[in-house]
């Protein structure tokens, strides 16, 4: 079993990374609560890259952004499942936070997106940019190491497509914070944060 082993999350040292750590554990204990079959927990994005953002004020580490989780399982975890855990340990990690599941915001606000896939699954997955993510760059915080079992497509086999999909994406959630009102902070640190990985991206 692989737990947390010399795991780097950001590029802000050992004092980030030890918050992240325990955050991990505590997603990790919910995630075993409800899901009895688990073969893998990985994180991706900017801390499966080691690139993890954070608001450090005061002493406070404050993530920046999501938590992108995938589970791997037997079987197929139903979505409610999926959201009743991503709402506990989001909870557990930030209980001040604003994040709501059924009320959308433009701003940015923490939360644990927990997704699923099963171990079939992810053995036959297409070409993408996120699955290509996952295999290159993904941190295993939980059980075995299944990025070995993916198919072993190259960058060339990722279609446009996806990269035109991808930077749509980025672009339009930019966008939506350029609505008609007040410029907070809030609203300041969204828009510098997506300006940047729109660059980046």
């Amino acid at each position: 079993m692989v737990f947390l082993k010399m795991n780097k999350f950001s590029k802000y040292g050992k004092k980030v990374d030890s918050v992240v750590e325990n955050h991990m554990k505590i997603i990790i204990e919910e995630i075993k609560k409800e899901i009895p079959d688990i073969i893998s927990i990985l994180v991706i994005g900017g801390l499966g890259r080691g690139e993890g953002s954070f608001l450090i004020k005061n002493k406070e580490v404050t993530p920046l952004n999501d938590y992108d989780i995938y589970v791997i399982t037997k079987k197929s975890a139903d979505f409610k499942i999926l959201k009743k855990v991503s709402i506990n340990a989001t909870k557990r990690i930030n209980d001040t936070g604003k994040f709501s599941f059924s009320q959308s915001s433009n701003l940015m606000e923490f939360y644990v997106d927990l997704r699923n896939l099963t171990f079939n699954q992810l053995k036959k997955v297409e070409p993408m940019i996120k699955y290509y993510e996952i295999r290159e760059s993904a941190k295993v915080i939980y059980g075995r190491d299944v990025r070995k079992d993916m198919p072993n497509f190259s960058l060339k086999d990722i279609p446009y497509e996806e990269g035109i999909r991808f930077l749509m994406n980025r672009i339009s959630i930019l966008i939506e914070c350029f609505h008609i009102g007040k410029i907070t902070f809030e609203k300041r640190k969204t828009i510098l944060y997506y300006i940047g990985k729109n660059y980046l991206t």
